[in-house]
Parts: structure tokens; C-alpha cells; sequence
């Protein structure tokens, strides 16, 4: 047993931690402190934040909770980008370039998936740069008919 005697909030649904005045404080102060979207900036766009998230989520750990880091999120980020980035491990942000930005990404990361061929996607940016004496192939890297970017053949 962790916790004989739980405090009386840990008791109350989650949900309503965030009806809690304490907590309308402590997200009044964080979006006052960083008022523009966190994630919109990564991208390059200035969106204004209505959220305060918990950078890890506290999945019910009161502590978490009240102690955890926050950012400042625009709406549509915390309930698109910010849940899939949960669900993944990774942000699917790109650069100009087509590349993904966030390091935890498997392009960066040596991570490769199979694709319908059976063959494996590019595993790192520099690899699709140089061609591969071995099997013939290279990287054309002028933009593909949809404009996705580099394209291996």
C-alpha cells in the first residue's frame, strides 16, 4: 500500500482538480508568463496560448499535478499535436526541407520501419544524401511529383 491515508483532493475525480482555484492561478501565471503557443512557435507561427499543459502528463499523480512543468498551448495544439506526440513519443513537425524536427523522431533516431516492400525507410538525413554504392541506389533530391520532398529510389 503507497498511501494508507490519501489526502482529501487525491479522493476527488481528476477532472475536477482543474475547477480548483489554486489551479486557475497557477494557469493564469503560466500563460501570462509565455503568451504565445509553444508549438506554434516551434513551427514558425505565432498563435496566442489558452491552455497551460503539463509538459509530462501527471496521469492522475497529484503531485505531478500541482509540481510538473507547464508550457502554453494554443487549443488546437493541446488536442491535436500534444495528444498525438503522447500517443507516438515523437512530434511529426517538419522542416522546410521535408525533415522531421523533433530529435525523438525515428528518422533521427536510427529507428526504420518496413515499408509494403519489405524495404526500410531512410534512416537518418545524411544517409539520404549519399548514395548507396552498394545497392545501386541514390537519393534524388529534387522534389517529387507531390512536393513531399526528398525522394529514394
Amino acid at each position: 500500500m503507497d498511501n494508507p491515508i490519501p489526502d482529501r483532493l487525491s479522493l476527488r475525480p481528476v477532472r475536477t482538480w482543474y475547477t480548483l482555484n489554486r489551479w486557475r492561478k497557477i494557469a493564469k501565471w503560466q500563460l501570462r508568463n509565455e503568451p504565445l503557443c509553444r508549438l506554434c512557435q516551434n513551427r514558425g507561427l505565432v498563435r496566442p496560448a489558452t491552455i497551460a499543459d503539463h509538459i509530462e502528463p501527471h496521469r492522475g499523480d497529484i503531485n505531478k499535478f500541482w509540481f510538473g512543468k507547464l508550457q502554453s498551448l494554443c487549443f488546437d495544439c493541446h488536442n491535436t499535436v500534444k495528444q498525438g506526440i503522447e500517443q507516438r513519443g515523437f512530434d511529426t513537425a517538419v522542416d522546410a526541407d521535408g525533415w522531421a524536427i523533433d530529435p525523438k523522431h525515428p528518422v533521427h533516431t536510427g529507428a526504420f520501419v518496413p515499408d509494403a516492400k519489405g524495404d526500410t525507410h531512410v534512416e537518418d538525413r545524411d544517409s539520404a544524401r549519399r548514395p548507396n554504392p552498394a545497392s545501386g541506389r541514390g537519393a534524388d533530391l529534387s522534389p517529387g511529383p507531390d512536393r513531399r520532398g526528398p525522394q529514394i529510389f
